[in-house]
C-alpha cells in the first residue's frame, strides 16, 4: 500500500509539473486526438512495465495477472489527471487565473465547456445579451474567455490592417465591384423571376436569400454557381454546410472540437464529412488551370489571391492558405446577404409603413427599363440605406468572432485585459444596448437619417467588423442588399403568409455561428 501511494502521489505531482511547466504555456488545444492516442498507449506501457518488472522482482512464479496491472496503470494515469486537472488546473483558474477579477458566471471559470452547455438551443445572441445585462461590459465566459460589450471594445480587439490582406483586397475594389454589378443583377432577375411565379402565393424568403446569396456568390467567387434559383432546391453542398454550421453553433471548446473532427475523419468516409469543401476545391482548381485572359475576361474574387499565389516560388505556395480563402469567402459572402436580406424582409413585412418611404425615394433613381444602378442607391436612397443599417445593428452577421489578445494585454476603456486570453466583442449584445441606442430592441431604420438623436453612440456599431479582420466583401454584400431591395420593393408588397406565425418568427431563429433562419413565409403580390 505505501508502495502504491508512492506512485499515486509521484503521479500527482507529475501532473501538476505537466501542468504549470508546458500545458500552462501555450496553445496545445489541436492535439486532442494525438494526446488521446498518448494516453492510451502510456497506460497500456505502464502496464507492461508493471507486469515484467514485478516478475523480474519476485521471480517468475510470482507474475500479476494483466487484469490487476491494467488496474494499477489507470490508478496511476488517474493520479497524474488529478494533479494535471484537479489540484493544479482546478486551482489556477479558481484562484490564480489573471482573469479572476473580471465578474461571470462561477462555472465558467473552470472550463469553456460551460459555454457549450448553454448552447443547447443555438442562443448565443440572447446569451451573449443575458450576460451583458448581468455582469456589465465586460464578461468572464471561460477559463480564459472574456466576452466585451464596451463600444471601445471593437477598436481594441481588432486593431490595424495587415500586409496579409493586400493581395485580397484587388478582388473589393470599385472597379471589380463595377465589374461584378452587372453579373449580381443576373441573379437579382431570377430571383424577381422566382417571385413573379409565385404570383402573390406564399414563398419561403428565407430559403430564396439563401439560393440568391449562393448563386451569386458561387458565381463571382468560384465562377460558378450552385443553381439554386435555377432548380428551386437547396444544393447538397449547400444543404452540408448549414448542418456544419449547425453543429459549430455549439461554440464547443477547441481541444474537443478538433479531437470530435479527428475522430470523424477516421471513421466516416473523407466524401461524406467534405461534400462543400470537395464543391469549393474543385471549382478552384478549375480556376487554377486557366489562363491570364481567360481570367481577365471573367474576373473572379479568388483572381487577385491565386495571380499572388502562383507568383510565388514553388517552395513557398501555400494551397491549403488558398482554398481556405476559398471557403471563407464562399461561406462569408453568402451567409451575410442571405441571413440580412431575410431579416430585412421581415421587418418590412412587420412594419409595413417604411416601404412607402423607401418607394418614393426609388422612384427617380431608376431609368426605364433597366435595373437599378448601385452607386445611384448608395447615394441617394437614405431611407434603403437606413434599413439595411437598422437590420444589421440588430443582426448583425459574425457577433463573436474570438481574437487573442497580444502578450502585452489590450487596454479597454481603461480596463486592461491581459496578453494570451481570448475575447470577443457581442455585436448581437452591443447593436441592443440602452447606453448606446433609444429603444435598442425596435427596429427604428430613422435613426440612421433622419433622428440621428436615436443613436447615442455609434463607435460600437461594426456588423463588418473593423481594422485587419473587417469583413473585405462589405462593399459587395452591401451592393447586393441594395439592388435586392430596392427591385423587390419596386416590383413587389409584402405580406406575411396566412398561416405564418410572424410572432415568433425570432424566437426560432438560432445563432449558428451565422444565422439559422428555419423559414419565413411572405407573399410577394406584383404592383400594378
Amino acid at each position: 500500500m505505501q508502495l502504491q501511494l508512492a506512485h499515486g502521489a509521484t503521479a500527482a505531482a507529475a501532473g501538476v509539473t505537466a501542468h504549470v511547466g508546458y500545458f500552462n504555456r501555450g496553445e496545445h488545444h489541436s492535439s486532442g486526438a494525438r494526446w488521446l492516442a498518448g494516453g492510451a498507449a502510456a497506460v497500456g506501457t505502464t502496464a507492461v512495465l508493471r507486469r515484467y518488472g514485478a516478475t523480474a522482482a519476485r521471480g517468475h512464479n510470482e507474475q500479476e495477472d494483466w487484469q490487476a496491472c491494467l488496474g494499477w496503470a489507470l490508478s496511476v494515469w488517474i493520479c497524474f489527471l488529478a494533479g494535471l486537472y484537479t489540484t493544479s488546473l482546478l486551482i489556477y483558474r479558481l484562484l490564480l487565473h489573471p482573469l479572476n477579477r473580471f465578474p461571470g458566471p462561477f462555472a465558467a471559470r473552470i472550463g469553456d465547456l460551460w459555454l457549450s452547455l448553454q448552447l443547447g438551443g443555438h442562443d448565443m445572441d440572447r446569451l451573449s445579451q443575458q450576460l451583458s445585462t448581468t455582469y456589465g461590459a465586460y464578461v468572464r465566459v471561460g477559463s480564459s474567455t472574456l466576452m466585451l460589450t464596451h463600444p471601445q471594445a471593437v477598436a481594441a480587439i481588432h486593431g490595424p490592417g495587415s500586409r496579409c490582406r493586400k493581395a485580397a483586397i484587388k478582388g473589393f475594389g470599385d472597379r471589380a465591384l463595377r465589374s461584378y454589378e452587372a453579373r449580381v443583377a443576373v441573379y437579382v432577375q431570377h430571383l424577381l423571376a422566382r417571385l413573379e411565379q409565385a404570383r402573390g402565393q406564399p414563398v419561403d424568403a428565407a430559403r430564396l436569400t439563401e439560393a440568391f446569396a449562393f448563386d451569386t456568390m458561387g458565381d463571382l467567387g468560384l465562377g460558378s454557381d450552385f443553381g439554386m434559383l435555377h432548380s428551386a432546391t437547396t444544393h447538397a453542398a449547400v444543404q452540408q454546410l448549414v448542418q456544419g454550421m449547425t453543429i459549430m453553433g455549439r461554440r464547443l471548446p477547441m481541444w474537443l472540437m478538433r479531437l470530435l473532427v479527428d475522430i470523424a475523419q477516421s471513421l466516416v468516409p473523407t466524401e461524406a464529412t467534405t461534400g462543400f469543401l470537395a464543391f469549393c476545391y474543385r471549382h478552384l482548381d478549375r480556376l487554377l488551370l486557366m489562363d491570364d485572359l481567360e481570367r481577365v475576361q471573367r474576373p473572379s474574387l479568388m483572381a487577385p489571391m491565386i495571380a499572388h499565389y502562383e507568383h510565388q516560388p514553388p517552395a513557398h505556395r501555400d494551397l491549403s492558405a488558398l482554398r481556405n480563402d476559398c471557403r471563407f469567402i464562399v461561406i462569408a459572402g453568402s451567409d451575410t446577404v442571405a441571413a440580412t436580406l431575410a431579416f430585412a424582409l421581415f421587418y418590412l413585412a412587420k412594419h409595413p409603413q417604411h416601404v412607402p418611404h423607401v418607394r418614393k425615394e426609388l422612384q427617380p433613381l431608376r431609368s426605364v427599363n433597366r435595373p437599378f444602378l448601385d452607386h445611384r442607391l448608395r447615394d441617394a436612397a437614405p431611407y434603403l440605406n437606413a434599413i439595411i443599417n437598422e437590420t444589421l445593428r440588430l443582426h448583425p452577421p459574425a457577433s463573436t468572432i474570438m481574437r487573442i489578445t497580444p502578450p502585452e494585454g489590450i487596454t479597454v476603456a481603461d480596463t486592461f485585459v491581459p496578453g494570451d486570453m481570448t475575447v470577443f466583442s457581442s455585436q448581437y449584445a452591443i447593436g441592443r444596448s440602452e447606453a448606446l441606442y433609444t429603444n435598442a430592441n425596435d427596429f427604428r431604420p430613422e435613426r440612421w437619417h433622419s433622428h440621428p438623436g436615436l443613436v447615442k453612440d455609434a463607435s460600437g456599431y461594426a456588423p463588418f467588423s473593423v481594422g485587419q479582420h473587417s469583413c473585405l466583401g462589405r462593399p459587395l454584400a452591401l451592393m447586393e442588399m441594395r439592388l435586392v431591395l430596392a427591385e423587390i420593393l419596386s416590383h413587389f408588397s409584402l405580406t406575411f403568409a396566412p398561416n405564418f406565425d410572424h410572432a415568433s418568427f425570432l424566437d426560432r431563429v438560432h445563432d449558428c455561428m451565422s444565422w439559422h433562419i428555419s423559414s419565413l413565409d411572405l407573399c410577394f403580390t406584383p404592383l400594378d
